[in-house]
């Protein structure tokens, strides 16, 4: 799971990122975040990733030499830049050669800008998996319709993936409810990242395209993206927790 790092600061975004850092694979920072601190949040939070784990691992370590526990794997917690590059594709390819250098796992692009400027994006960052916004997850079919898009949001969404994946990308993001249909167009090696993540009768705030965690994960997602519902509660380790078993 990722949770969104959808806070309006530095600061916030540290403490948030330790809280939530233990239960998740994946921190993800968006364009609020990134445009108010610059890169060096990307720094900051790594800093605080790998410092936490460095303190799991020695707890858990003490933990095993008194032979009450099993030694911590350290996993690495990635970081997803969700900046959602779009322009031409020699642009994008500049964009993404500067933000590389800061070695995150995710970078969005949209699928929308065209093969040549998603093939330009995965051949600037080879290292980096480049992840296809296919349709936002608050628009709906008639949102789409207004902006020239013709056919159902599934429609879209599946025509958009393939065009991506067929130009190299490695990760599509996609609402849950249009997952199963990605994963039959686009194969089992493509990673689905799928925002718009609700617990079981909670309000879906903006987003018009929403399912539960277990309905996400049995629709085929492989990354689950959960802001709000966490970034909003009194304890956002604890609400991190309860959306990796699904809630």
């Amino acid at each position: 799971m990722a949770v969104a790092l959808d806070v309006p600061d530095g600061p916030s975004a540290l403490r948030l990122a330790e809280a939530v850092a233990p239960h998740v694979a994946v921190l993800k920072v968006g364009l609020g975040l990134f445009y108010r601190e610059g890169p060096g949040i990307v720094t900051a939070l790594r800093d605080v990733v790998t410092g936490g784990l460095r303190d799991a691992v020695v707890d858990e370590q003490v933990v095993d030499e008194q032979g009450d526990g099993s030694s911590a794997g350290g996993d690495h917690v990635g970081l997803f830049l969700d900046l959602k590059l779009h322009d031409i594709p020699n642009t994008v390819a500049a964009g993404m050669r500067s933000v590389a250098r800061l070695e995150p796992r995710y970078v969005t692009v949209h699928a929308a800008g065209g093969a040549a400027m998603v093939r330009a994006a995965v051949d600037a960052a080879p290292d980096v998996e480049i992840a296809a916004v296919t349709v936002l997850t608050s628009l709906g079919s008639a949102e789409l319709a207004s902006v020239g898009f013709g056919g159902t949001p599934s429609d879209v969404v599946r025509r958009l993936a393939a065009v991506a994946v067929a130009a190299g990308a490695r990760a599509v993001v996609c609402s849950p409810r249009e997952a199963a249909a990605v994963r039959a167009e686009v194969g089992s090696d493509v990673t689905l990242i799928t925002p718009g993540i609700r617990a079981a009768g909670s309000r879906p705030d903006d987003q018009a395209r929403t399912a539960t965690p277990t309905e996400a994960v049995e629709a085929g997602s492989d990354l689950l993206v959960v802001g709000r519902p966490i970034v909003a509660s009194s304890d956002p380790g604890a609400a991190a927790a309860r959306f990796v078993t699904g809630c």
